[in-house]
């Protein structure tokens, strides 16, 4: 017998028996389709928004936790083996992708026993050795079959009941940045706990060949207050903060007269 919590509706669910699939209206919420096979299903309002497997405490699925955060789409002429696309895990906890799978261009199933740390990043590449060889990159997986279009794609995130996780379409045209379109960039998302829909979400990198399995931009992730150093500590300085307008732009010509500022 197995447990999930599923999807919005935060029910608990139990199921015997396999191949069949139930729609669940409990809690308030019309919603989500569990494989429970041809046992009983019933509801115990619960946590929202996982699936997980209560016994080995691994969670199996959820809605949008895993999603598109960077793509090297066009590598350049005559590099097509370059290719890789990164899927990030927006949780905190881990996620067994075990065949999940790629579509849209290109086709790819995540090994049995692929799990994905909360946080973490999955580079599956068109040619892992290649990109090893090319860039040093060694933790990518692949390779998929196909090829993403150097003119855009509709790329699509399966589980492994065929449940559609995330989708990324995007094309070569702006307001998409055409520096990642066979310059050496990549598309990647600005923040990867953001929507992949939406293209505001969405840059060239800041380095050629991208930032696969780290951080795209780490300037935009939530790490608390930030110091910057104008001056080293003994240096000396003057400072004023004027309470209107009066300042203008003298101050900064050589040969201002600082002598009534602060030191």
């Amino acid at each position: 017998m197995s447990y999930w919590i599923e999807r919005s509706v935060g029910c608990l669910l139990e199921g015997r028996g396999r191949g069949r699939r139930k729609a669940v209206e409990r809690c308030g919420v019309s919603e989500r389709i569990a494989k429970c096979g041809g046992g009983s299903v019933r509801d115990s309002a619960r946590n929202v928004g996982l699936m997980e497997e209560l016994e080995g405490r691994l969670m199996l699925s959820s809605d949008v936790v895993v999603t598109f955060n960077e793509v090297m789409y066009n590598p350049g002429t005559g590099q097509q083996d370059l290719e890789w696309v990164e899927l990030y895990n927006q949780y905190a906890v881990n996620v067994d992708l075990s065949n999940w799978r790629l579509d849209g261009g290109i086709e790819y199933t995540v090994p049995s026993g692929t799990v994905l740390e909360g946080g973490g990043f999955l580079v599956i590449a068109k040619d892992p050795a290649a990109l090893q060889a090319t860039t040093g990159f060694d933790q990518a997986i692949g390779g998929y079959e196909g090829q993403i279009s150097n003119g855009g794609e509709a790329l699509e995130l399966f589980n492994h009941n065929d449940r559609l996780m995330d989708e990324f379409e995007f094309n070569d045209r702006q307001p998409w940045a055409v520096s990642a379109d066979g310059f050496g960039m990549t598309l990647a998302k600005r923040d990867g706990l953001t929507a992949t829909g939406d293209v505001q979400n969405w840059r060239d990198s800041q380095q050629v060949g991208g930032t696969p399995g780290r951080v795209n931009f780490p300037e935009n992730e939530a790490e608390g207050p930030k110091t910057v150093t104008l001056l080293p500590p003994g240096s000396d300085a003057r400072a004023f903060v004027p309470l209107d307008a009066s300042l203008g732009n003298g101050w900064q010509l050589p040969g201002f007269d600082d002598g009534s500022w602060v030191e």
